[in-house]
């Protein structure tokens, strides 16, 4: 993170003392995103989730056309899983210490369980930029971006539904087998309803993605513009650390994604921003 920062001023120097002479400018872009962290799941259902965009950055043009353009951005990504199957887990630690061979049987059922999954991602995209005007006043602006990206915050939070938990044993007790199936109703060994849950979920926090925009550019005065662009980033990294067995297991719910019901993690957006673009040099 520290080289990056060390080129962003670097370069903003250069163009800084280049201004005068040059084609360069300033912008600010804030809009509206279309998110998900697309999490590969064997199971459920997933809903997109929504949220601002902010963004900030500086370009130049070395010709009519081409120009090089360098920013920071704020995004989100989110999504809503809706979870309806049954998990079983053998060979479980009972912790009802009257038991001589504290083992049990547990069938999990999710019920229209909702988990929210959430992280928050600053990314330094570099990008190459393509400008045609359009008529006598607007300008097109495309750009493909390549993007560094640094997890800020990862979070999941169970919303609605419910865990039932049974439990199953045979065991020996003073010398006598004891056979309980499908208890749901002693809570403190573990059955019943588990109730919700959230914290952080910990996918890997590097990320390299790629990203695109296509825009138009509305000149108001000879340095300043208004903008409007429709943008997309895919991540190319896959976020998948840990591959834990279940999502519950009795006794710890560790999240969707980081469970064996997860098998890939590529976050994206696609959303619109409007903005403005300040030109240091007046052509």
């Amino acid at each position: 993170m520290k080289y990056i920062i060390v080129a962003i001023i670097i370069l903003t120097s250069f163009y800084s003392a280049t201004a005068q002479s040059q084609n360069t400018f300033f912008e600010f872009n804030a809009g509206y995103n279309i998110h998900d962290v697309n999490t590969k799941i064997k199971k459920g259902d997933k809903n997109l989730g929504s949220g601002l965009i902010i963004s900030g950055g500086f370009g130049h043009y070395f010709t009519e056309h081409i120009g090089i353009t360098l920013g920071v951005k704020y995004s989100t990504a989110k999504t809503t899983t809706k979870l309806d199957y049954n998990d079983h887990i053998d060979q479980a630690t009972d912790k009802q210490t009257l038991l001589d061979t504290p083992i049990k049987n547990l069938d999990i059922q999710y019920a229209n369980l909702k988990e929210n999954t959430e992280e928050s991602i600053i990314f330094v995209p570099v990008g190459i930029s393509y400008r045609q005007k359009l008529g006598s006043k607007l300008l097109l602006d495309a750009r493909i971006n390549i993007e560094s990206g640094f997890v800020v915050q990862q979070y999941f939070k169970t919303k609605s539904g419910s865990i039932n938990v049974s439990n199953s044993y045979i065991n020996t007790y003073n010398g006598v087998d004891v056979e309980v199936e499908n208890v749901s109703q002693l809570n403190q060994y573990g059955a019943g309803n588990a109730g919700t849950f959230s914290g952080e979920t910990k996918m890997k926090k590097n990320i390299f993605a790629a990203g695109a925009s296509v825009g138009i550019v509305f000149p108001i005065t000879q340095r300043l513009a208004l903008t409007a662009n429709i943008h997309g980033t895919y991540s190319l990294s896959d976020q998948k650390k840990k591959d834990f067995p279940h999502i519950f297991d009795g006794e710890n719910y560790v999240g969707i994604t980081q469970s064996a019901l997860c098998t890939k993690i590529h976050p994206y957006t696609i959303g619109c921003t409007l903005g403005v673009k300040y030109f240091i040099s007046k052509k």
